[in-house]
């Protein structure tokens, strides 16, 4: 956005079935005065969330799972809110989402296929296909498609049993892959759910109740970490050096 005090945020209300736009303003956590209250479909008012973005457009794409799965695109607006296609449509399965700073959509399936769509076409109210790719990797290894992600730095991150799997969404080419140092069982619990953090040269993995840390381009972790709590979040900050007068 053009003032950098006000920032959107998206909001799903599962009790009423509603998304809700919210900005930051004055330190302030308000309704966005822009846009009304999107009430999701008839259809769909029995099924899950499973995924939702917003980008400063007030773009929202959001993945629902239950009796019908699907994937709905629409901008959000004070006048209405206007509905966007896939060109070519395509069905997907709770699928992973991401849009992108530059206005693309980024979908992964459950078939490992990863596809990148335009920015929204204003006059044809459509986002096109531009390119789409079958994410490759060991023959042994079989990647979980709930277990994908894609960072801020626009880095894709995907696990198996035993490997963690980095490629870059720029060029859709496997980048590098590492040994987790440990087995991945139970794909799917809400207690699996996959983070991955990467700043400089350090990359750090949580899955279930296990932590991996890995220097770049190192294919084995400088350690291993399991714990006890599965909740645990996990985040790499800067260490500062006091100056000594």
């Amino acid at each position: 956005m053009d003032d950098e005090n006000i920032q959107i945020d998206e909001h799903v209300n599962e009790n009423d079935k509603l998304i809700e736009g919210w900005i930051v303003e004055d330190s302030k956590l308000i309704l966005d005065p822009q846009v009304n209250i999107y009430k999701l479909p008839d259809k769909w008012r029995r099924c899950t969330c499973t995924a939702i973005k917003v980008n400063d457009s007030r773009i929202i794409c959001y993945a629902l799972g239950g009796e019908s799965d699907g994937l709905e695109i629409f901008k959000m607006s004070a006048d209405g809110h206007q509905k966007i296609k896939l060109n070519p449509p395509r069905a997907v399965w709770l699928p992973k989402i991401h849009l992108r700073k530059n206005g693309n959509l980024v979908i992964f399936n459950d078939h490992n296929e990863i596809s990148v769509y335009s920015p929204h076409d204003q006059i044809g109210d459509e986002l096109i296909l531009m390119s789409s790719y079958k994410l490759t990797y060991h023959a042994k290894e079989v990647i979980q498609a709930n277990e994908v992600i894609i960072d801020e730095n626009s880095y894709i991150w995907a696990i198996s049993s035993n490997y963690l799997f980095h490629w870059n969404l720029e060029t859709l080419q496997l980048k590098f892959s590492y040994s987790l140092g440990f087995t991945v069982t139970n794909y799917g619990s809400d207690n699996n759910m996959l983070t991955v953090k990467s700043k400089e040269n350090l990359i750090v993995v949580k899955c279930c109740n296990e932590i991996s840390i890995f220097s770049k381009g190192i294919h084995f972790p400088i350690r291993n970490i399991r714990l006890e709590d599965t909740n645990i979040k996990i985040e790499i900050c800067e260490s500062k050096k006091d100056n000594l007068a």
